[in-house]
């Protein structure tokens, strides 16, 4: 801040014409174009400093550009902006996902109490949401509103850890494949160019991103062991399109996403580490499965040499 008048994006702080001190805070570009500024009083320079200060601090916690409070929906729509660069993009789906059930429930953020969190428990249990949903939910609330108590928006504990969550319906017990169901599958998959990637998974029980991120390099069929060192993920596509960095594309793309702007970039398939230490790790190959495997990669190469890669996945 500056006693005399601010530079462009900044705050100002100087005496009035009555004797006071008075001070101007920037509060970015409205929708018109124009520059938005809010102008506090007071009797003294320290008093004045002060509501710069929490204006401030409000503004750049993701509060509204006219220095009010934000809604819980709003809050959440900043904070989940926010964590692009630090979460898997299955993750940010997750959040974007929790942030449209919840809707613009809320209010206010610094309303909001552990009974308006157990009333909006109840209705998305009543719009058919099962426990699994609901709890997630419950952790990316609770962390944006984590994130709101460390940026001074709100006190500690918050009212998401203050609120009970409801009695749900116990979650139903996976059913397994049997042998002749395994069976069934393996054989209809090697009808086509993924018969090994079912394979894999099914004997070694690997997850989806970690079966397609499997690669030859991973693989030692002499000593008949696979590597998992990675997993394939799927990044959402961003627009690029005019007016995207306003939330206005000009594309006009179908739905939510950004798969069909013309100008979309940043999406598609990427290799990632697995989330922890313990992702990574050595397993053995059965017999039968190294067999199978051999014959992939001879199959792959001699597709390769005929040019019809294309057809020979994994």
């Amino acid at each position: 801040m500056s006693s005399a008048k601010g530079a462009d994006g900044r705050s100002s702080i100087h005496r009035s014409v009555d004797g006071g001190w008075e001070g101007w805070i920037s509060l970015g570009v409205g929708p018109d174009g124009r520059r938005r500024r809010k102008h506090v009083r007071g009797r003294t320079r320290s008093a004045v400093a002060a509501k710069v200060r929490e204006i401030e601090q409000s503004r750049d916690a993701g509060c509204r550009r006219d220095g009010r409070m934000p809604t819980v929906a709003e809050w959440l729509e900043h904070w989940i902006a926010g964590q692009e660069q630090r979460v898997r993009p299955t993750t940010m789906r997750g959040y974007r996902l929790d942030a449209r059930r919840l809707g613009a429930s809320g209010g206010r953020l610094d309303r909001l109490s552990p009974s308006d969190v157990e009333q909006l428990y109840g209705r998305l249990l009543a719009d058919g949401l099962g426990g699994a949903s609901i709890t997630h939910i419950r952790r990316t609330l609770s962390a944006a509103l984590s994130a709101a108590v460390r940026d001074g928006l709100l006190p500690a504990p918050h009212a998401v850890a203050r609120a009970r969550l409801p009695r749900t319906p116990p979650p139903r017990e996976p059913q397994p494949l049997t042998v002749d169901e395994a069976r069934r599958v393996l054989a209809a998959a090697r009808r086509g160019p993924q018969g090994a990637r079912w394979s894999v998974a099914l004997a070694l029980g690997l997850r989806q991103g970690e079966a397609l991120g499997l690669r030859w390099q991973d693989l030692d069929l002499d000593r008949e062991t696979v590597a998992v060192r990675c997993q394939l993920q799927w990044r959402p596509w961003r627009h690029g399109c005019a007016g995207a960095a306003l939330g206005t594309p000009s594309c006009r793309a179908p739905g939510p996403g950004a798969s069909h702007c013309p100008a979309r970039w940043g999406g598609g398939p990427d290799l990632a580490e697995p989330k922890s230490a313990a992702g990574h790790r050595l397993l053995g190959l059965p017999g039968p499965l190294v067999v199978e495997l051999a014959q992939h990669r001879a199959e792959q190469a001699a597709a390769r040499l005929g040019g019809r890669c294309e057809t020979a996945g994994w």
